[in-house]
């Protein structure tokens, strides 16, 4: 019971952060201690010999830098590059040393999935509470000349990234447009702008003006969905006839139902947990009597399988997990290529790995 409230507690809070309104500006003061100690930069010793790639949202949370980050270790690796992903610790319950994760580790939700969909194409994931520790144990595993992909790290000091990327939304990029705790927005936008790289997310809406000439445009695109138990494969057509309820435990879920109906696929209702929290408590028979199945997000289903397991057994049968794909701009892959993979190892464009590796059930 307590357990519930404090979810419902936490996703309210975000809510509240991540709210467009006007009479935010009323009190837009509040944020600046925020905007005074914010600093997008992280101090860092990065390891000699290898290139560091730092990827991170303008918000905190539902900008699309975890997708982008796995992809574009998946573009690097298939053009040859030796990759490494760094993951953050965010939504982990064990605490312990730097360590590679699998996907069946008890490990923080994104960094499950991450290692369950790099490890088709060979790209180890690593995860401490500290990221300088995760850093260390990539370098001593990777050989020199590896790339390291830092998953929610923008940029490094005293010695910068080779690259840093900064992932927004294509429609709204600045979040709420206030730091916490009147909204959602990462850093002061003067701090954030510094990066090397910007990506928009377009998720198939109007892109911000602001963007356009100035952002970079990445595609993310559902493309069907995956039973969580015997891993069957349904478009979103079939999905659009079913009844089913829409489960979710990420920052702005809306925007995961608006992806949705941009496809005419149109849920029973949308039921919502805090980030990271799994989807134990939406997922009860009192909730879903009359709906045939929940559709969820890959990542909400891995913070459920990690936090409540015996949850996860009981519903898989029922439960699918939407598949996307993020498309990140050619020629800005082609760039870091050049810049990253040795060229005794450049992989030829027919030789690369083909689209069932792009999920875990495609090994």
């Amino acid at each position: 019971m307590l357990g519930s409230l404090g979810q419902r507690f936490r996703r309210g809070v975000s809510a509240c952060l991540e709210h467009q309104a006007p009479a935010k500006r009323r009190v837009a003061w509040l944020a600046a201690p925020w905007e005074r100690l914010a600093e997008p930069s992280r101090r860092l010793e990065l390891p000699r010999g290898y290139d560091v790639v730092g990827v991170a949202g303008a918000t905190l949370g539902g900008s699309g830098a975890t997708p982008v980050a796995i992809e574009l270790c998946r573009e690097l690796a298939s053009r040859g590059a030796r990759v490494g992903y760094v993951a953050h610790a965010y939504g982990s319950r064990v605490a312990g040393a730097a360590r590679r994760v699998w996907p069946s580790a008890e490990a923080a939700d994104e960094a499950r999935l991450a290692a369950r969909q790099l490890g088709c194409v060979g790209v180890p994931v690593f995860m401490a509470d500290k990221r300088q520790a995760a850093i260390d144990a990539a370098a001593r595993e990777l050989p020199l000349g590896a790339v390291l992909v830092l998953d929610g790290a923008l940029q490094a000091t005293p010695q910068r990234f080779a690259e840093s990327v900064l992932v927004v939304d294509g429609e709204v990029p600045w979040g709420s447009g206030f730091c916490p705790p009147v909204g959602d927005l990462r850093a002061q936008r003067v701090r954030l702008h510094t990066a090397d790289t910007w990506l928009a997310m377009d998720r198939g809406g109007p892109i911000h003006p602001e963007l356009v000439g100035r952002a970079q445009r990445a595609r993310r695109r559902l493309t069907g969905v995956r039973n969580a138990q015997t891993a069957e494969r349904r478009s979103l057509s079939w999905l659009a006839g079913r009844d089913f309820q829409l489960a979710l435990a990420v920052a702005r879920p809306e925007r995961v139902h608006e992806q949705l109906l941009r496809h005419a696929v149109r849920a029973r209702r949308l039921s919502t947990a805090a980030d990271h929290a799994g989807l134990a408590a939406l997922l009860t028979p009192k909730k879903s009597s009359n709906v045939e199945c929940w559709v969820c997000t890959e990542k909400c289903w891995e913070a459920t399988v990690g936090r409540d397991p015996a949850v996860a057994r009981r519903v898989a049968g029922r439960v699918w997990l939407l598949e996307e794909r993020v498309e990140l701009p050619a020629q800005w892959l082609e760039a870091l290529s050049a810049r990253f993979v040795e060229p005794s190892r450049q992989v030829r464009a027919s030789d690369r790995f083909d689209d069932s590796q792009r999920t875990g059930q495609g090994c």
